[in-house]
C-alpha cells in the first residue's frame, strides 16, 4: 500500500504547479491509484478500515475539489495541502508505527 500512497503524493505535489489541464490529468490518475488502493485496503479485515477509507475518499474530495473548484472558499493550493496533509494521515493508518 506504500506505493500507492507514494504514487498519490507525487501526484498531489505535481498538481499544485500543473496548469489546468496537466492538474485534471493528474487527478484521473490519482483516481486510478486510489482505486487500487481501495480495492487493497477492502480485501483486508484490518481495524479501523472504514474510517481509512473514508479519509482517502476526503483525500480525493480535496484534490477533485483544487482542480475542479466549485465553492472557492478555499484556494487550489489549500485544497492541495488538505489533500497532503489526509493522505499523510492515511499513511499512518494503514503503516502504524510499532
Amino acid at each position: 500500500m506504500k506505493s500507492q500512497i507514494d504514487a498519490l503524493r507525487k501526484l498531489i505535489e505535481a498538481a499544485a504547479v500543473a496548469d489546468e489541464i496537466e492538474g485534471l490529468k493528474l487527478f484521473a490518475a490519482a483516481r486510478v491509484v486510489a482505486d487500487i488502493l481501495e480495492d487493497r485496503l477492502e480485501s483486508e479485515e484490518t481495524p479501523g478500515r472504514a474510517y481509512t477509507l473514508e479519509k482517502l475518499s476526503e483525500v480525493l474530495d480535496s484534490f477533485r475539489q483544487a482542480v475542479m473548484p466549485e465553492d472557492g472558499r478555499l484556494t487550489p493550493k489549500e485544497l492541495l495541502e488538505d489533500a497532503g496533509f489526509g493522505l499523510s494521515h492515511v499513511e499512518e493508518l494503514v503503516s502504524p508505527k510499532k
